[in-house]
């Protein structure tokens, strides 16, 4: 059966952490930021690549598949994108201010799990009455709904 040995030379493995270990090289062309504001900027790039991983989301704000062949309509195509994940940004972050700290997808799933049902009744005249309610409405959507009453506008 093979084995294998190894050791550590304890005084230059003390002497990579000292030198190299833990440490970033920033290069930036923002010569007139102070060396806080460039550190800030690198460390909130998470928020970006947080964007990014939100418009591969098969689900939701997708991105692909983009159905368009000619330059322009991929450009349109792009924009409504950014103008979702820009939108859905917003209604999240105003859930958050309203005491629900909840992911965008989870957002879209409570949103989506609310059903507008409309019953159509007829009368012994043959005169047509619709009433129109949800089922499901709960949780954030009805706090929200709530909030603006949004159901004042339905027809």
């Amino acid at each position: 059966m093979p084995t294998i040995e190894f050791s550590i030379n304890q005084e230059r493995w003390d002497g990579i952490q000292e030198r190299s270990l833990g440490k970033t090289v920033l290069f930036t062309d923002r010569s007139g930021w102070s060396n806080e504001q460039i550190v800030s900027a690198y460390r909130s790039q998470y928020h970006v690549e947080e964007a990014f991983k939100k418009m591969k989301d098969t689900k939701y704000l997708s991105f692909r598949p983009v159905r368009h062949f000619t330059d322009e309509h991929i450009y349109v195509h792009a924009f409504h994108c950014i103008l979702a994940l820009t939108l859905s940004s917003l209604l999240n972050k105003e859930l958050e201010q309203m005491g629900h700290k909840i992911s965008i997808r989870r957002m879209f799933d409570a949103f989506n799990d609310a059903q507008q049902v409309t019953s159509v009744f007829a009368s012994k005249s043959g005169k047509l009455t619709t009433k129109t309610g949800y089922s499901r409405l709960d949780g954030i959507a009805k706090a929200y709904t709530e909030k603006y009453n949004l159901l004042d506008y339905l027809a």
